[in-house]
């Protein structure tokens, strides 16, 4: 595929529990863009893994024809159908029953990998937050993406963090946390910043929890405003305002605003039906009248204040008044 064939690349960014996902699928609803969910995570086991790993040390422009090479590629936990219609309406019906029986049966994901090709004649929109912000500047070199930042307040964070944990989504024992906490270390980090590094094994879960989202979210933010293509979201006025907010992106990206996105919002907006509260979790559903507060119930008094101790300094902080947080 030339350079002239390769289709434009947006890049969401931003720490885990901030709004990543929800953002993707209003902005995939859309219909404008071939969506990748956490492509880059080593969870995936895929080989845009290995290619972000292979990043700092390789050619710019062959390692670029190398992301189009895989990207034309279907991946189980990374592209959703349905792509672009192709000339069968069977197949397209066959590919999306693939996916969906893949989530149940595991044996037949090599099978959806050697069937599906996502569509490139459309923008690549890629949602992940594993990618480390010390990396960023070299894949603006390589993919040259438009990206788009969100953050959300930290209490709100890691109180959704320790809510996970509650429900045992997830359970990282302490030392996981303090390996992330190495993996975003960086030699350009702030004298504060690295000082907390250093004190990652004294520190407790809350605190580590406070520590990685100024790793993942203070760093990229400050890639996001400073970089010309880079776009800054507050998940606070994107859940008050969400047809405005959304509406700015969608002028950044220089995409229109579409009926079928503007569905998804009040589809996602509804008070959410799912009754597990694991699944429910996990959903894109938003009622806005209750998620701005209702992360108050999962975190303490003792526990914000961990928080506060990790965080009061960061200059990110200033994007909320007391109302947001």
């Amino acid at each position: 595929m030339s350079r002239t064939d390769q289709p434009e690349v947006v890049f969401i960014a931003g720490s885990g529990r901030s709004g990543t996902s929800w953002l993707g699928e209003l902005i995939r609803s859309s219909g404008l863009c071939t969506y990748k969910y956490e492509p880059f995570s080593p969870a995936k086991k895929s080989p845009y893994h290995r290619w972000a790993l292979d990043l700092l040390s390789s050619d710019p422009e062959r390692h670029r024809a190398r992301f189009f090479e895989i990207a034309q590629r279907g991946y189980f936990d990374i592209d959703r159908p349905p792509f672009a219609m192709s000339s069968s309406r069977l197949a397209d019906r066959f590919i999306v029953d693939l996916y969906r029986s893949s989530g149940r049966l595991a044996a037949l994901r090599p099978l959806f990998t050697a069937l599906a090709r996502p569509s490139l004649d459309k923008p690549i929109l890629i949602k992940d937050v594993w990618f480390p912000g010390r990396w960023l500047g070299k894949l603006e070199h390589v993919l040259e993406p438009k990206m788009i930042n969100i953050v959300r307040h930290p209490h709100a964070t890691v109180a959704s963090t320790c809510r996970g944990r509650s429900l045992g989504v997830w359970n990282p024992d302490i030392e996981e946390l303090r390996d992330r906490i190495r993996f975003l270390d960086a030699d350009d980090l702030s004298i504060e910043l690295k000082e907390l590094v250093n004190l990652a094994d004294s520190l407790n879960e809350v605190e580590l929890e406070a520590l990685r989202w100024r790793l993942e979210a203070e760093i990229t933010a400050d890639f996001a405003r400073l970089y010309e293509l880079g776009h800054l979201v507050v998940y606070e006025r994107l859940v008050r305002n969400t047809i405005e907010e959304l509406g700015g992106i969608f002028e950044f990206l220089g995409w229109p605003f579409t009926k079928s996105a503007r569905s998804f919002i009040e589809h996602s907006q509804a008070a959410d039906s799912v009754r597990d509260e694991r699944d429910n979790y996990f959903s894109v559903r938003r009622d806005p009248s209750l998620v701005l507060t209702d992360w108050r119930q999962h975190i303490t008094d003792d526990q914000l204040r961990d928080v506060d101790r990790v965080v009061g300094s960061s200059w990110l902080l200033k994007l909320w008044s007391d109302h947001d947080n």
